[in-house]
């Protein structure tokens, strides 16, 4: 079984949108980094003259090392969570992000309404809690039957809904 999650409804369980925070600006330090290692390499073997005048050209590598760095950061942020089952558990991919919750690390899981939208709710051993939000094509229960064959466990839907981030 595989599916996306509803994109509105995804985009409000991540952390709001930060394009000076902690991923950007390290995506931005890499980006003006290697733009500027190419200034550089590209002019080994020139003359004086060629090497002043990359020179004054450096300050390209910072400001499209800049809109790089923001480019992919909106790119990854917007993209939708695409949840599978592998043979080893739950695989959760958010851009570049994964996921795996093991099918042994399951505890509970059940099916309840999270912000108006049905979602999929998994406890692991360690106690996290992850909403997996469905959509509304998808069958529930292929999925059931997919998570009682491989955790041997029925639906509990009698614990309480995770609340989305942003919603009150």
């Amino acid at each position: 079984m595989k599916w996306r999650e509803p994109w509105g409804t995804s985009i409000r369980q991540q952390p709001s949108f930060d394009p000076l925070g902690k991923a950007v600006l390290k995506d931005f330090l890499l980006w003006s980094l290697a733009l500027a290692a190419l200034i550089i390499l590209s002019s080994v073997g020139e003359s004086a003259a060629v090497w002043t005048e990359r020179a004054g050209r450096l300050w390209l590598a910072p400001a499209f090392g800049g809109v790089l760095a923001l480019i992919l950061y909106t790119v990854r942020w917007l993209s939708p969570r695409k949840i599978d089952f592998g043979p080893n558990g739950i695989v959760v991919c958010k851009s570049d992000q994964m996921l795996l919750i093991p099918w042994g690390a399951i505890t509970h899981y059940g099916f309840a309404k999270v912000a108006g939208s049905p979602a999929l709710q998994i406890t692991d051993s360690s106690g996290a809690i992850y909403s997996l939000l469905l959509s509304s094509g998808l069958s529930r229960s292929a999925i059931e039957r997919e998570l009682v064959e491989n955790t041997g466990q029925r639906p509990n839907n009698s614990f309480k809904p995770k609340p989305l981030r942003g919603s009150a």
